[in-house]
């Protein structure tokens, strides 16, 4: 049973009273309700028919603004593996490029090694340092040409006898130790 109280309330409360379900007392206990929901049912049906429109309309707008951030998130994850994918290849190259110059210049400091070491096994140490101190020199002057003669070193001896000599059946002596 529903007991309206109208004696003391504004005209758009009646109408509100009027059109809404309100509390009800129920041998003495006052029950408030906890919805609001139009006491007609037509109206109740016509609210929910809105107000489900309404919820489709907010619900389209979200799920188009989730459909664009996830989009955009998806590009900005794109865009940031492919610029890492670049940074790592570059990365890469420029550590070959510096692996193949040490490798070069390993290379050619042991081919260096091994030409002076030559030198130094055909010529007296003196004259074979003095012809490496000269082509240095040239080579960081920016004058040094290859070519097949070079300066001649000449050193004056006072004193030095030249032995030419020859052993009869060297050759045949020397074949078995090959």
């Amino acid at each position: 049973m529903v007991v309206l109280d109208t004696s003391n309330c504004a005209p758009d409360q009646l109408y509100a009273a009027a059109i809404f379900k309100r509390e009800v007392l129920y041998r003495g206990i006052y029950c408030p309700t906890l919805t609001n929901s139009f006491r007609e049912s037509h109206l109740e049906l016509s609210y929910q028919r809105y107000s489900h429109r309404q919820r489709q309309k907010s619900l389209i707008i979200v799920n188009f603004v989730d459909i664009l951030m996830k989009t955009i998130l998806a590009s900005v994850n794109f865009a940031g593996m492919y610029t890492k994918y670049l940074t790592d290849r570059s990365q890469r190259r420029a550590f070959l490029e510096t692996h193949r110059s040490t490798e070069a210049r390993l290379r050619t400091q042991k081919e260096n090694d091994q030409q002076e070491k030559l030198l130094l096994s055909v010529l007296p140490d003196f004259v074979a340092k003095e012809m490496i101190r000269d082509i240095a020199n040239e080579a960081e002057s920016g004058s040094f040409i290859p070519q097949q003669f070079h300066r001649i070193y000449i050193h004056c001896y006072e004193n030095v006898s030249i032995l030419f000599a020859d052993i009869k059946g060297f050759t045949g002596m020397s074949i078995p130790f090959e």
